[in-house]
């Protein structure tokens, strides 16, 4: 690697140095080491594991299907997410106070989730309201999206954010 010395008004940028600088980073990128899946990827130190998962891992495919954006990492993990543009009356009382309505669940990509994933939802347009998971969710589907406010509505809607992380392999 050849060192190029920059200064303010006095190094003219010419051919030469961009050829200099082009031939430093090719040679850096075949300094890089390919990734050796012979050296342990595991420690009895959970912080080590951390890093080493850090570093080690990377998306094995990522790709879309049905309106998802999905991710599998070399880990195992796999995430996928989408929004999700609902309308549905919110007019089942829940105690007192508090009015519920379903949205229909989601399916997953094919074969993204191998048990079921953690999943979140969030409100981000529309009609103020709590959304939660029902118990039906599995690796296929989201199950069934419940929506709770503090006044009933039979007109409510909006746009929610669906994040689901699980595994895809063990």
């Amino acid at each position: 690697m050849v060192k190029i010395n920059f200064q303010n008004n006095v190094t003219k940028c010419s051919a030469e140095t961009f050829n200099t600088m082009q031939d430093n980073i090719e040679d850096a990128i075949n300094d890089i080491e390919e990734y050796d899946s012979t050296v342990s990827t595991t420690s009895t130190n959970a912080v080590e594991n951390q890093a080493i998962t850090n570093y080690v891992d990377e998306i094995e495919e990522i790709g879309t299907s049905n309106g998802w954006v999905y991710r599998k990492w070399r880990n195992g993990i796999a995430e996928c997410w989408k929004n999700k543009t609902w309308a549905v009356s919110v007019t089942n009382a829940w105690g007192t106070g508090l009015y519920y309505g379903t949205i229909t669940g989601e399916t997953f990509p094919t074969n993204l989730f191998i048990t079921t994933p953690t999943i979140s939802f969030q409100n981000i347009t529309g009609t103020s309201v709590m959304c939660m998971n029902s118990s039906d969710a599995s690796s296929t589907s989201t199950g069934d999206i419940q929506v709770a406010r503090g006044t009933s509505s039979s007109g409510a809607g909006g746009t929610i954010s669906i994040l689901a992380k699980g595994r895809w392999r063990e």
